[in-house]
């Protein structure tokens, strides 16, 4: 069975060692753990379009992907996100059993969040991804 774009996405982070020295493997679906540490990478998928031809539906999706990028320095989430948007933009390959026919980073933001109660701010990069891949029917 075939890798679903998170899986790919995982894998290709924290297999890089430069960002998983950052990182340490804090990469997680959905939202970011309470209480945990930061640097850490947040995924969640935003829509999928299951492309078609003629003949039926292709063997292959188009996934979008936010990636939320945390830190609590400006700078080392600027540098985080560089560092991701270099490793996964035009990226094209095999990740595990899964052809990946491409990546791109459609989109990026910055923004900052303070938690009331804690009073901790968290500086966030969000990427939009696009990744093409193969899909079992």
């Amino acid at each position: 069975m075939g890798s679903t774009a998170e899986e790919i996405l995982y894998e290709l982070i924290t297999s890089d060692a430069q960002i998983n020295t950052q990182i340490a493997g804090r990469m997680y679906p959905g939202i970011l753990p309470q209480g945990n540490d930061v640097p850490a990478i947040i995924y969640n998928r935003i829509s999928t379009d299951r492309l078609k031809i003629m003949q039926g539906p292709a063997a292959y999706s188009d996934a979008r992907i936010q990636l939320d990028i945390y830190s609590e320095s400006y700078k080392t989430t600027k540098i985080l996100a560089n560092r991701v948007r270099h490793l996964l933009d035009y990226y094209d390959g095999r990740v595990g059993g899964t052809e990946v026919k491409a990546i791109f980073i459609e989109g990026e933001g910055h923004s900052v969040e303070e938690d009331a109660e804690t009073e901790q701010r968290l500086y966030r990069a969000m990427l939009d991804l696009s990744v093409i891949h193969d899909e079992e029917l």
